[in-house]
């Protein structure tokens, strides 16, 4: 309709669907992953209930004036009673509407997803902000582009196969499975063509912003668009090939010289999510510094289910199950200990100074999480594996963080799934996920859903911000990357800004790996970390 009537407004339309349709993606997964633990309040599901009954009755009763036909005999008067009983029938929706969203502001749209029309979406927005949010269809990808005071629909002569192929190159090319050298397979024209299908067609809408706020789809939710490279010229490949051959004492030195992306990103999962950060009222003070949760016991011989209480092996072997696809042999799971993020996480509670509580080893368990009062804390770490296949082909998979494993109580798993997570109070000015590894990353590729969805749970927890990683990366890199964003964060700097700086700086270090010596330039090393959330908004700040 958009194509035949350009200047219809269908363009609007689509961006109403689109706002619908992530807020429905994330609701169906919390469904499938039985919501009913969410809220221990009864009241909330009383009113749910109410407002979907409401919902029924209202649309029962349009259905019936749709069906009326004037050539029935009692068509007039019936039509009025119709008229009148729907109008009662919408009074009593939007009442019931109105104290779920009072009563239980944060959860409204997890039941009721509304869209988020063109006016309100520029309603949150600051001068110099640029929402993108993209739509992949078969054989087109469409790019809604909102700025305080303008709209656009951008249709990309772009297949998703295409785009799904591409990310799944960079996702393979940052598995370090082949050794070290295997990273030379990122080829710098896939990242090139990323940028010409997803940023060079809004480049005039982005090329002067302060702030580029990314609403993914599907497999881009798997990707940081900071990796993508405006240019690669056949003289830039020539250079680059030159490089490469020439410096051998310094792995990746080539990759130093391309022109990659560097807008000040911000990744938010959905206009719905948007909307609540933008609502929620900033903090004015802090009660404690740090929670971190580091380095928990996988198993006795690292990912073996030994020692494991059942239940802990049995989630474990469905969510192999649920990130493995037809004939992709990396689907299998290896939750390696992480025995560096101990003292990552003690690092950065010396950096932040102020009251912090460590729990590293058994203390790093899922019953520690239920136990604690996060209210008040400032910054909260898990320093530990994400397991982010999130397609739910299999019954009873969720994403997920992994804590300690074995020696935990019978009424534990050992996993903080994505339900759970969404039960939380938090209201943290950043959740880190360090060391968050994308478990089946290559098969996660074709759908995000899984990153997308414990994102969104985070947000729904109440946390303002959150720091992720979309692939596994070398300890060394990590620690300095993660401390070097809380340096910042800790001189005042908004967490993007932080990060954006240690990114900056990691990128000129030479990196020891096992002897060989590394530049931190390779995007292996300093691109999965984004920050998810957050902003400035025309009235807020976070």
């Amino acid at each position: 309709m958009h194509r035949d009537q350009p200047d219809g407004g269908f363009d609007r339309k689509i961006m109403e669907a689109v706002s619908r349709n992530q807020s429905r993606i994330f609701t169906e997964m919390m469904i499938r992953a039985d919501f009913q633990d969410f809220s221990r309040n009864p009241g909330f599901f009383e009113a749910v209930t109410n407002e979907r009954r409401a919902a029924e009755a209202w649309r029962g009763i349009e259905q019936l004036r749709a069906r009326q036909k004037p050539s029935d005999s009692d068509y007039t008067e019936r039509s009025r009673a119709l008229s009148e009983e729907s109008a009662r029938a919408q009074t009593r929706y939007l009442e019931a509407r109105r104290k779920l969203d009072a009563r239980f502001p944060r959860f409204a749209d997890l039941f009721s997803p509304r869209p988020v029309e063109v006016s309100e979406a520029q309603g949150m927005l600051a001068n110099g902000e640029v929402v993108l949010a993209y739509v992949l269809l078969p054989e087109v990808a469409l790019i809604c582009v909102v700025t305080a005071d303008e709209f656009r629909l951008v249709e990309v002569p772009v297949t998703r196969q295409v785009l799904e192929n591409l990310v799944r190159h960079v996702h393979r090319a940052a598995q370090v499975t082949r050794g070290l050298r295997g990273l030379r397979a990122l080829n710098p024209k896939q990242l090139q063509l990323l940028y010409a299908y997803l940023l060079s067609p809004v480049e005039d809408s982005i090329k002067t912003a302060e702030r580029v706020i990314v609403m993914a789809d599907g497999p881009l939710y798997t990707l940081p668009f900071e990796i993508m490279v405006r240019a690669y010229t056949p003289e830039d490949a020539e250079n680059f090939g030159r490089l490469r051959r020439e410096n051998q004492e310094v792995l990746y030195s080539e990759y130093a010289i391309l022109d990659f992306a560097d807008y000040r990103f911000r990744y938010v999962p959905s206009f719905a999510a948007l909307r609540a950060l933008r609502a929620a009222e900033p903090r004015q003070s802090y009660q404690r510094t740090l929670i971190a949760f580091a380095d928990p016991v996988f198993g006795r011989d690292g990912a073996s289910e030994a020692g494991m209480s059942p239940q802990s092996a049995a989630y474990l072997r469905v969510m192999t199950r649920s990130i493995r696809g037809p004939g992709d042999e990396d689907g299998e799971i290896r939750l390696e200990r992480l025995e560096n993020t101990a003292s990552e996480a003690q690092n950065i509670a010396e950096i932040l100074g102020g009251d912090s509580g460590i729990y590293l080893r058994d203390e790093a368990r899922e019953g520690k999480v239920r136990e604690i009062d996060f209210s008040g804390t400032e910054y909260l770490l898990f320093a530990t594996h994400g397991l982010l296949g999130g397609d739910f082909a299999v019954p009873g998979a969720q994403p997920s963080l992994a804590l300690s494993l074995v020696g935990i109580p019978k009424d534990e798993d050992g996993f903080l799934t994505m339900a759970e997570v969404a039960g939380l109070e938090l209201d943290a000015r950043l959740v880190a996920l360090s060391a968050c590894k994308t478990a089946g990353e290559i098969q996660a590729a074709r759908n995000g859903e899984g990153f997308a969805g414990l994102t969104r749970a985070f947000m729904h927890a109440g946390a303002r911000n959150l720091l992720v990683t979309h692939w596994s990366i070398e300890t060394t890199a990590t620690q300095r990357i993660m401390e070097d964003t809380f340096r910042g964060l800790h001189q005042g700097l908004a967490p993007s800004e932080a990060l954006r700086r240690s990114q900056s700086g990691f990128r000129d270090q030479i990196v020891d790996l096992s002897g060989a010596k590394a530049s931190g330039a390779h995007p292996f090393f300093w691109a999965p970390f984004v920050i998810v959330g957050g902003g400035v908004g025309r009235q807020k700040s976070l």
